[in-house]
């Protein structure tokens, strides 16, 4: 399957806007507004009072918990945890229940933004995702064509699997080196790549351990998955 740089540009654009997302209040008159502009899901006839449950995987952060989606019209109006799901088991914390906040923020960017000010003057210009793509994709080749591919930053707020061995191999083949993780995982990738040669943080069989030694690694909290580590440990 060969996969075109517009369609692979727009992959990532969807990905970072949608983990980039800050949660906020929401009420009824945003749930309203999003049905009225067709920003919601349309793939089936809407059916008056309709309701059906997506499953689906929560990304607020590291654990990953499974979550149980309620739609009514295709409209989201509740999260709930997925009791089928081995890793949380039903629960959900209240950063996850909260998760349609992001969705029906009044600060959502629904839309790719230019600056048409000053920097730092807060003027953005809306633009559709074909104009974005055809921006960025301009300016990517008046760069290679002048050598000074090296000169493209990509910023990774939020990647996660596959999607960020995608990103760094495809900023390899067009020949920048400039890949920044913000994300804060590199801090803890870097000390077992160094130590054991291993890029992937272990996952520790706390369950049948006896004894822990640890030089401040928080392992119930701040490392690999904080809702399995929680149960592991509980065992």
């Amino acid at each position: 399957m060969q996969i075109k740089r517009r369609e692979f540009l727009k992959y990532i654009g969807f990905t970072t806007a949608s983990a980039g997302a800050a949660g906020w209040a929401f009420d009824s008159s945003h749930i309203a507004k999003l049905r009225s502009d067709g920003s919601t899901p349309t793939a089936t006839p809407l059916i008056p009072g309709a309701e059906r449950w997506i499953p689906s995987v929560c990304q607020l952060c590291p654990s990953g918990c499974g979550i149980r989606v309620r739609l009514v019209e295709n409209i989201p109006v509740k999260i709930e945890g997925n009791s089928l799901y081995p890793i949380n088991r039903g629960g959900l914390c209240p950063t996850g229940q909260a998760g349609l906040q992001i969705l029906y923020s009044p600060d959502h960017i629904k839309s790719p933004l230019k600056r048409i000010g000053e920097r730092g003057a807060r003027q953005w210009e809306a633009l559709s995702w074909d104009e974005a793509f055809d921006i960025i994709i301009k300016k990517m080749h008046g760069l290679r064509s002048a050598d000074a591919q090296h000169k493209v930053v990509f910023l990774d707020g939020g990647a996660r699997g596959l999607l960020k061995e995608m990103i760094q191999r495809f900023l390899m083949v067009y020949g920048t080196p400039n890949y920044i993780d913000t994300t804060g995982s590199r801090n803890a990738v870097l000390p077992f790549l160094l130590t054991q040669g291993e890029k992937g943080v272990p996952v520790f069989d706390l369950a049948n351990t006896s004894y822990i030694l640890s030089f401040g690694s928080d392992l119930l909290e701040a490392e690999g998955a904080p809702v399995w580590q929680y149960r592991m440990y509980s065992r």
